[in-house]
């Protein structure tokens, strides 16, 4: 039965609504309060604020929906790794407060799909941030962190196109560390605009994994910036790469200071790992496991859930990613002929901004697709089925025959030395070209 709860008093002021197993929620929370499972999902009808001395504890495994909450006391939302939170197309802002009433918003074990994080209110704002152990995606702004008056943590997090994070910082430190960012849609991952404490902006350990975006930014125009980066990954050694990826005054004169990323990890952080475990391995593009030239994985798309589909596909929304680094410029064949359901097979390039080949049917109702990889490149693998079909697959990569390293000596480009090296060598013995003969005596 449909029913309506309504509390109304001097300090207190929050609808609630309460339908078939969820709750709508919007108005003034003013004493503290506690979304539990029971009443899960709770779906914004109403602007929620959190008042100055209220928290709101939003319990392991419950569903947010849609709607604004705005926090001038705490928003304490802490899953556990097998109960995560989820925010479907929430905002969640800092409110409009003053100096001595701190806002605090806490988010551990959350999945953020959607909406708004900590993003700008166009009023000064006083309070803090901690995002730890969350998976956020598509959100629609950038997260802008003015001025927090606490230490902030963004630890061991994933932001796949997402917001970045736009920093000033006074006397407190903003911690990124062990997170994964991933076609990061700001401009930029992180970019500090103030610094007026000296080392507050320490960014280490985490994997900035899309080689076409700016990681790091230190904006023109402001007098104290900066950002303290080492023992990061970047998906690459190439000093030239990592330099691309940053935006600080070897690009423009105007900028306050440079951005220091040495030393850098040759391979990620542990914790990246553990982030796969946590999420999903290779049910999402940035966990995308490895695989190598004759290697053959056997894997199962039955508990997949990713949500992207091929240009080609019909709703191939269930997938698994790989990653493949060529051991030379070559045709290879990429096969998932032995699987078990009706397969997808898609290549995409590094930026995973280009589809570069598409197969449905080959073999059967399984793909395969032979392409010319090139030398130094990385590419995406992605498996998936055929209107949403889930099952087991087979997949593999031969191994061509590749001249990795042609000899010197290698006359007829064989890619080997040998007798025909030596007969073109004497069938030429003593010829030579100079124009004027007297030169070849």
């Amino acid at each position: 039965m449909l029913f309506r709860i309504f509390m109304v008093s001097i300090v207190f002021t929050l609808l609630t609504v309460v339908a078939q197993g969820s709750t709508d929620v919007g108005g003034i929370i003013s004493e503290d309060t506690t979304w539990s499972l029971d009443g899960s999902p709770y779906n914004i009808i109403s602007d929620v604020h959190i008042a100055y001395g209220a928290t709101l504890t939003v319990d392991p495994a419950v569903e947010v929906n849609n709607g604004s909450v705005y926090v001038f006391g705490v928003l304490d939302a802490e899953g556990d790794p097998n109960s995560k939170i989820v925010f479907n197309n929430v905002s969640i802002k800092g409110g409009d407060n003053s100096p001595d009433e701190l806002y605090n918003i806490i988010l551990r074990f959350c999945w953020i799909k959607g909406g708004y994080l900590y993003s700008p209110t166009g009023n000064s704002i006083y309070g803090g941030l901690t995002i730890t152990d969350s998976f956020i995606q598509d959100t629609n702004s950038f997260v802008y962190l003015w001025y927090p008056n606490f230490d902030c943590h963004i630890e061991r997090n994933v932001f796949y196109n997402a917001g970045g994070f736009s920093t000033g910082t006074s006397g407190v430190k903003v911690y990124f560390r062990n997170n994964i960012f991933c076609k990061q849609k700001s401009g930029y991952a992180v970019e500090n605009w103030a610094n007026y404490g000296g080392n507050d902006i320490i960014v280490e350990y985490n994997s900035f994994l899309s080689q076409d975006r700016i990681a790091l930014k230190l904006p023109s125009g402001y007098d104290s910036t900066y950002i303290s980066a080492p023992n990061n990954y970047w998906g690459t050694t190439e000093t030239s790469i990592i330099d691309s990826m940053i935006y600080d005054k070897n690009d423009d004169l105007a900028c306050a200071d440079y951005i220091d990323y040495l030393p850098i990890l040759t391979e990620p952080n542990q914790t990246t790992y553990e982030l796969r475990d946590l999420w999903g391995r290779n049910d999402r593009i940035i966990f995308a496991e490895e695989i190598l030239p004759g290697q053959t994985i056997q894997g199962s798309t039955n508990n997949a859930t990713g949500t992207d589909v091929t240009s080609h596909g019909q709703d191939d929304m269930y997938d698994h990613w790989f990653i493949f680094t060529p051991t030379g410029s070559a045709d290879y064949t990429v096969s998932l002929c032995g699987s078990s359901f009706d397969t997808t097979l898609a290549i995409f390039d590094g930026s995973v901004n280009n589809e570069l080949a598409y197969n449905d049917d080959f073999c059967d109702y399984q793909s395969q697709l032979t392409y010319n990889f090139q030398l130094g490149q990385m590419y995406y693998i992605r498996v998936a089925g055929f209107k949403k079909q889930k099952g087991d697959y087979q997949l593999s990569i031969d191994d061509p025959l590749i001249c990795a390293h042609r000899p010197a000596s290698d006359l007829n480009n064989d890619c080997k030395v040998n007798l025909l090296d030596l007969a073109m060598l004497a069938s030429e013995w003593l010829d030579c070209g100079f124009n004027h003969p007297e030169a070849c005596q």
